[in-house]
Parts: structure tokens; sequence; C-alpha cells
């Protein structure tokens, strides 16, 4: 082919491709069974998600069209089942750019070197190449046009690494591989319709045998055909499907419940763990002796839910009720013989329980505080006794910074200084997650003020992004207190987290300090409480005091974007809140949220830019009113001055909605100022007074935000 020797001629249409113009497409069921050892049923929701994500753009990438997309999973595998899928790639081409049009020709149209070598590296000849117009300019380039190859031949690849790509929290390797999963891979399932896809991952190869429950239908059972995969699965009881299995958990839940007109225990976690625990629920009332209902609630609930993953059981007041459902991994049959195994596991949890309740009470909480001596915190930051005693501090100082009684304070103390004493109990020793729990119940029966074991109670709160934080004034003191003491000291001894490497949960700590100040309107500075908690440490540190200081600046103030980031405030408006102050997140919650309310003001945003931009480095000293003679910066100054004091009060208390509408108010006489007023004047003095008046305007608007940050 040759070229056709003017460069601004159009280029010549890419052939025709009509190789699958002739039949219509025909669509096929795909199937990836990924056969595992008992998964956690914690690894299963993010792993679907992963795969149905990975799978939709990789199929997209490869040009395989696809209607549909699911992700299946059990304890024993995880599945990707998609239709509508094409049995062909779709035709494609793809484009290299090569130089520009006017390098690439001479004025007479003949290819220059650069063309010529552009082409050859193409492995074509200049006439084969067309023109290209990209970026406002017109290029030569080489277009290569791909027909596709069937599906069949492109998912042994896809699949693998599709496999490959997934991600768990924690993976092994097993045999001799050197492949990492969550747990060993024993059989893989890979079909197109009624083919097998040739793929493997390690050693193991994939077929169309899977495995059926595994005490209902052992052994192996063949697909014929990908879109049977659900029913084959079904007849040999493997509920792939999790919201089938799950919407079966509940009917049996609630046939047994309403028998008896019981409530179920269950803020819908346990069963959505439950419905990734199994692969065939069949549900069972069982029962315990009424004497247990004796122990506290949260042991209760803690020994049935969270360790044997029962369901309590509760009446109409509330109450629990000496029963539960449990939800077996099979059938109906041998229900009665399953039902005594179950109670008689929870009868043996529960005795356990008991003694060591009763064992506890026994001792007042108080006489335990000595016994923390001989628990070590941290080899460097000592035992828990001396992490008390610093908390206990700390706690009165936040006491006094928050205008607390004198009585609260002394309660404040006292709760501090019992909020750890429970880790040497029996109870808590034997069930970890119990801990301040169990302070709480310890503390009331050892006559402690409702105050205080309340606030032992909470003083772990937040736990987790998902917990509440301490509701009781003193329950957020407390928090506070223990997670500052933690995030500081450690800090102090040269513990700062890098990367994932974090052993002592300091970003946990400190995403409950941020919290808490924040969410409870508690407005202390960070600076200021790092700084008392830095005051109770009595060893020797690597760091100084300025140095760990403006390590835990910047590590909290990580911390306060991410909740700021997590309140769904917008990324410009976080930008613009923290660029002005992170110390005080209770104020960088409320600016951001008063911001957010009104979309941003693009008005004020507006006025708030120039002011900044043109007054950066002027001196608010040289601001004299009397140069000031224009009727506009006359107005201007009058905002400023009468308005001005009653901004930075409302700043100072935290008004932050009354301070956004009122600046919005300067809208107006800015723009005036702007439009009627040469800042730039040629006499020195007069343009200093003025530089000065833009200057102090933009301050008070930077009292809720840098608007310069929001673009």
């Amino acid at each position: 082919m040759e070229w056709d020797g003017a460069p601004s001629a159009p280029p010549r249409p890419c052939p025709p491709i009509t190789k699958h113009a002739i039949l219509p497409p025909t669509m096929a069921t795909l199937l990836l069974e990924i056969g595992t050892e008992e998964l956690p049923a914690s690894y299963l929701p993010p792993a679907l998600a992963q795969l149905g994500a990975l799978a939709r753009v990789r199929l997209a990438a490869a040009r395989i069209g696809v209607e549909a997309v699911h992700t299946w999973g059990t304890p024993r595998r995880i599945v990707l089942f998609a239709t509508g899928v094409s049995e062909h790639q779709e035709a494609g081409a793809h484009e290299v750019r090569g130089p520009a049009v006017a390098s690439a020709f001479a004025d007479d149209g003949e290819p220059t070197q650069a063309a010529i070598g552009f082409a050859r590296s193409q492995g074509l000849t200049p006439g084969e190449l067309q023109l290209l117009t990209q970026d406002g300019g017109e290029f030569v380039a080489a277009v290569f046009h791909d027909e596709g190859r069937p599906t069949l031949e492109v998912l042994p690849d896809l699949f693998t690494q599709l496999i490959t790509d997934l991600t768990f929290p924690k993976t092994m390797r097993w045999a001799r591989g050197t492949f990492r999963f969550a747990r060993p891979i024993r059989w893989l399932v890979a079909m197109l319709d009624t083919q097998v896809v040739p793929c493997a991952v390690d050693d193991v190869a994939a077929g169309n045998a899977t495995r059926g429950h595994r005490f209902l239908a052992p052994g192996e059972v063949s697909i014929p055909a990908a879109a049977d995969y659900r029913r084959v699965m079904e007849e040999n009881h493997v509920l792939v499907v999790p919201d089938a299995r799950r919407e079966m958990i509940a009917e049996g839940l609630h046939a047994i419940a309403s028998q008896e007109g019981a409530a179920i225990v269950d803020d819908g976690s346990l069963l959505d763990a439950t419905t990734f625990h199994l692969e065939y629920p069949t549900a069972l009332r069982g029962a315990f002796d009424p004497r247990f209902l004796s122990l506290p609630r949260e042991v209760l609930l803690q020994v049935l839910r969270h360790e044997q993953d029962f369901f309590p059981l509760a009446g109409a007041d509330g109450a629990l009720l000496p029963g539960f459902i449990a939800v077996r991994n099979g059938d109906k049959a041998y229900l009665s013989s399953v039902r005594e195994g179950y109670e008689a596991v929870a009868h043996a949890k529960l005795i356990d329980a008991l003694f060591f309740y009763e064992q506890d009470g026994r001792t007042p909480l108080a006489e335990r505080v000595e016994a923390l001596r001989g628990v070590i915190f941290q080899e460097r930051l000592g035992t828990l006794h001396d992490k008390v005693r610093r908390v206990q501090v700390l706690a009165g100082e936040l006491a006094a910074l928050l205008d607390l009684s004198t009585p609260e304070r002394a309660q404040a103390e006292r709760a501090a200084l019992l909020c750890k004493a429970d880790l040497v109990t029996a109870m808590v020793t034997e069930h970890p997650e119990l801990q301040g729990v169990m302070g709480g119940v310890y503390a009331r029966l050892s006559g402690e003020p409702e105050p205080v074991a309340a606030a032992i109670a909470e003083s772990y709160a937040p736990r987790h992004a998902g917990e509440a934080i301490p509701a009781t004034p003193l329950g957020r003191i407390t928090a506070l207190a223990d997670k500052l003491d933690t995030v500081v000291c450690c800090f102090a001894v040269g513990l700062i987290p890098t990367g994932a490497d974090d052993p002592y949960a300091l970003r946990r700590e400190a995403n409950g300090v941020v919290r808490i100040l924040a969410e409870a309107g508690l407005r202390l500075s960070l600076t200021r409480l790092c700084t008392l908690a830095q005051a109770t440490l009595e060893v020797a540190t690597p760091l100084t005091p300025a140095e760990t200081l403006a390590a835990l600046q910047s590590f909290c103030r990580g911390r306060l974007e991410a909740l700021l980031a997590d309140a769904e405030i917008p990324l410009p408006i976080v930008r613009a809140v923290l660029a002005v102050s992170a110390d005080v997140p209770a104020d960088a919650l409320g600016r951001a949220q008063a911001l957010t309310r009104r979309a941003g003001e693009p008005a004020l945003a507006r006025v708030a830019n120039r002011l900044a931009h043109i007054g950066k480095g002027a001196s608010a000293d040289a601001l004299h009113p009397e140069l000031l003679f224009e009727p506009a910066e006359r107005d201007l100054y009058q905002h400023v001055l009468t308005l001005g004091p009653r901004l930075e009060q409302l700043a100072a208390v935290g008004e932050f909605d009354e301070l956004l509408a009122l600046l919005t108010t300067f809208v107006p006489a800015v723009d005036a100022f702007f439009n009627t007023v040469l800042v730039m004047a040629d006499d020195l003095a007069l343009r200093d007074a003025r530089l000065a008046l833009v200057h102090r305007t933009a301050a008070l608007f930077r009292l809720l935000a840098d608007f310069t940050q929001m673009g």
C-alpha cells in the first residue's frame, strides 16, 4: 500500500471486520469454583466482593461480553458464576501513535526517515500508516486489528489470574508449594458451558468435579454443565448462594422463636456470620439450667452468642430466657442427639462462668489494683499499676479542664484507678472480650458509685469503628485518659507505628481519642492533652518532649482527616478546615459540618479566595482607617470593625453555623470593595492601608476555613 502523498488527506478506513456479523453471537455460562479447606467466615464477604469486581474488570479488558456476574461462597468454596457470556472475544483494534504528521512527511508528501523508521518498528510500510488526531494535533499511527479468540482460549489465564490476585487478611502455604491462599486449595472447577477450562493453580488442575456436603454427600460430584451448578449443589446438600442460606436460617429462627413468643437477641451480625459458617443450615431449640440466669447478661451473651454462635432468646420484657437456638450444618437427622451435644457444651461453659463469677465476687474490685503490679503493660513503660496511676492523674486533669465539680473529679480519678482491675479476675482471664464490662459489674458488686461503675464499663470504648463512644461524662474521661496514656507514652519511648506495623494498636487508640473529642463536642486541644499525658511519664525516653509532640500532632491529624472522611465530608472541605487547625477535633468537625450543610458556600469561597491571595504578605498593623476614603472601603472597614469581634466570639464558643451565616453578609461588601477600589494605589501608605484591610478581612474568613484549599 502506498501513502497518497498528501499529509492532510483523511486516513483510509480500517478494513471491515465481518467475521462475527454472519451469525448472532451465542451466549454461554461461566463457572469457577475454588474448593478449599474451611475458610474463616469473616474472610468470605470481602473475598466475594473482590472476586466480583476483579472478574468484571478482567472480562471487560479481555473484550468478553457478559450479562450478569455472581459470586457465591460457603466455608469450603468461593464461586464465580456468570451468565450471558459471549463465546468469542469482541473484535478490537489498538493504535500506536507515531511522530507528528509535520515530522513524518516532507513538503512533497513523501515519508521522512521518522515515518519510515516508525513504520519499520511496527512491522509496517509507510503506506500502511494511518492518520490520528489527538491532543489537538495530527500524528501518524500504526493501527492493528484483532478479531479476537474464542473465549475458551482466553479463560485459562484469566481464571488463574483471578485466583492468584485474591487477597486475604492472612494467607498460608501448604505441602511443598510456594503459592499462598487463605486456606489450602483442594479442587478447582472451571467450565464454560459443558467444556472444562484447562487451568491450574499450584498443583491443582481444574476439572468438572466438585464436592458436596462434607457429611451428607461426601465424595466427588460431577457438574455436567456450568448452568447446572446450583441445582447439582443443592441436590448434594450445599446451598451455594449466601442469600438463600441466610433466608433459610432466618426462617428457622423465626419459626422456633414464634412458637413460644420469644425474641431473638441479635442485631443481625450473628445471622450474617452464621450464613458463612455452614453449607446446609437447620435450626434447633436448646435449653440450659435456669440457675445460670443469675449470671450478668453480658456473660450469658458472651458464652452463648460470641463463643458458641448460639442465638439467645429473650421474653417480652427483654430478659433472657433459659434457652437458645443453634444452627447445625446438616439436615434434620438425629436432631435430638445434636441438641444434647449443644446443651452439654453450653452447660459446661456456663457452669465455669458461674464459678468464675462467684469466685471473683468474693474480692472487692479495689483490692485487685495491687495485683496489677505483677502485670507488665510494656517493658519500657512499666506495669499496669504504673499505667493506672498515670491514667488516674490524667483523668483528674481532664475533669478539671471540663469544669467538673470536685466530687465528679474524685469519681473520675476513682474510675481511672479501677479501670484495669478486672484484668486479674478469673472471668476476664477466661473471657478477655469482657474486659471493662466485668469491671463495671464487679464495681457495682463492690458498692462503688454508679457513675464510677458505668465509667469503668465504658473505659475501652470505642474498640472499633462501629462502636459508639462512651455515653457518660465520666466514661468519656476515663476512656480518653486511658487511650491518651497508651498513645502518648508509646510514642515517647519510640514505639511509633510504621506502615502496617502497629503492635500496640495505636491507630485504633488514637482514633478513639479523636472520635470521643469530636463526637462528644469536647472542645479540648490535642496539644494540651498530649502535653499533660507526657508530664505523667517518669521514665527516660529516646525522644525529646518536642519531638514526641510533633510526631503525635502529625499522627492525630491523620486520624482526624480519616474521621472527617468517614463522616462524608467532601475532601476539599476537609483540606480547607484542617489547613486552619487540626488541634481541636470538635471544632474541626463543627466547621466541616457547617460548610457541608451549606454546600461549601461558593460565593463565600470566591471572595475568601480573592481576599487571601491579594492580602497575602500584608501586615494588619498597617491598617490606618483615616486613610480610607472610598465609600466601599469605608463600608468594608465598618463590617470588620463591628462584626469582627462577634465572629471571633462565635469561633471561640464553637457556634460555626452562625459564624458562617454572619460571614456571608461580608460578600456584597467585599465584592463592592474590589469592584470600585484600586487596592494597588500609587500612594504607598494608602496601598498598605488597603492591603491591611484585605488581610484583616481574610483573617476573619480563616476563622472558619482556608478557602484557598477548596480550589
